[in-house]
């Protein structure tokens, strides 16, 4: 009597998690953890207080507020796309993610548009308050094209670079301070001591400057998309490309 055969439990024919589903289940992580969601009750108190400050101030134009509510907006956002990323390491809860997603550039891919996704929700919220501003405020919507783009690039840009460092450190803390410290003060520094004074070279190592030459009524001496470009693929694609291998071989425990 031969014992009976073991069943298998993989059919190769059933479809994998379709991409559609695994981007609203990383949505649905952006607000899952008490800090992520913490840090967004912050953001939209921020903004709040952002709002009423400059409707009682009388003199706020579309372009000025939208700035600050993006500039505001981009630097948590970063915080949430960070964290997106590195929560699931530190909490191990990584494994169950790439047991059902086994194929670990689609996990990254969906993270990546989730956090975007958020973005575009504060881009949207943002673009409606400084429009409550200056319509209190009566002002006109001067430079308004001109603060619309770089209020995306600027919650764009950000919200990709703290995504890059997420996948490049894998820990909370040590994102968020690579983040904030690295293209803000350490590597400009450094190019500032080894380079002339009266020379840009900041500007295309500093994604603030580089991204302040979107600002309306700024002027450049030359096209300022090629500091955005040369920053973006300083802070975003190099340590994003690094990081996405980096989760390809890393061993999950």
């Amino acid at each position: 009597m031969t014992a009976p055969g073991v069943p298998n439990l993989i059919d190769p024919q059933v479809p994998g998690v379709r991409f559609g589903s695994l981007v609203r289940v990383e949505s649905r992580k952006l607000t899952d953890s008490r800090g992520a969601l913490g840090v967004l009750i912050a953001l939209g108190v921020l903004l709040l207080i952002i709002t009423i400050t400059g409707m009682s101030n009388g003199t706020i134009a579309f372009d000025s507020a939208l700035s600050a509510l993006s500039a505001t907006a981009a630097n948590f956002l970063a915080i949430i796309a960070i964290m997106l990323v590195t929560a699931e390491w530190s909490q191990r809860s990584v494994v169950s993610t790439f047991t059902l997603e086994p194929r670990r550039e689609r996990v990254v891919v969906a993270k990546a548009l989730a956090a975007l996704a958020l973005g575009a929700v504060a881009f949207v919220v943002c673009l409606l308050l400084a429009w409550l501003i200056s319509a209190v405020n009566g002002e006109t919507m001067d430079h308004a094209g001109e603060a619309l783009v770089s209020a995306a690039l600027y919650i764009g840009f950000l919200v990709l670079m703290g995504f890059a460092f997420a996948l490049l450190l894998l820990n909370t803390p040590g994102a968020i301070v690579a983040f904030f410290i690295l293209p803000t003060l350490l590597v400009p520094l450094l190019v500032g001591l080894v380079s002339d004074q009266d020379s840009d070279a900041q500007t295309w190592v500093t994604p603030s400057m580089a991204l302040d030459q979107f600002t309306p009524g700024t002027t450049s001496s030359g096209s300022p998309w090629l500091p955005l470009l040369v920053c973006a693929l300083v802070w975003i694609v190099l340590p994003g490309a690094l990081g996405a291998y980096r989760v390809q071989v890393s061993e999950v425990k």
